[in-house]
């Protein structure tokens, strides 16, 4: 069972946006966020860690590399 709608190419591009607008690098990341909205976040803290990792879109890539570079793995 999914509990966030599917997302259009124009809304996934606003939901990004929103992340880059009101997201700051390294703070907790709501799990009541878009899925989309959470990926970008991750990928912003990858950016500001300075980790180069690619995505699939589900930012499974980048949050290990988060953890790994947290020390948390």
């Amino acid at each position: 069972m999914n509990l966030f709608r599917t997302l259009g190419e124009v809304e996934e591009q606003q939901f990004r946006k929103w992340a880059r607008q009101n997201y700051k690098p390294m703070e907790p990341i709501n799990g009541c966020w878009h899925p989309i909205t959470q990926d970008e976040c991750v990928k912003m803290n990858a950016e500001h860690a300075g980790l180069k990792a690619e995505s699939d879109g589900s930012g499974a890539e980048l949050q290990q590399a988060a953890r790994e570079w947290l020390g948390l793995e």
